[in-house]
């Protein structure tokens, strides 16, 4: 998980440092920025696992089942 998460970061940062590129700014500017948005996405994606995990671990407390009549069988057709 930790790498899938790390992929993804890496991707937002590359992408980022062409969208800042073409905007012109300095190459320090660019990657810069560029770091900042691989830390939201790295930040973001954990914070999303860790909440699914949180929540996938929950058990749903079990309903108490209320006593039911006995069912009579049914009877053949002739």
């Amino acid at each position: 998980m930790n790498k899938v998460i790390f992929q993804i970061g890496l991707l937002a940062f590359f992408v980022s440092t062409v969208v800042f590129g073409t905007e012109g700014h300095p190459l320090i500017g660019i990657l810069s920025r560029a770091f900042v948005v691989f830390i939201g996405v790295i930040i973001s994606l954990g914070g999303i696992v860790a909440v699914g995990l949180l929540l996938a671990g929950q058990e749903k407390p079990q309903q108490k089942e209320e006593p039911r009549a006995p069912v009579k069988p049914a009877q053949p057709i002739s």
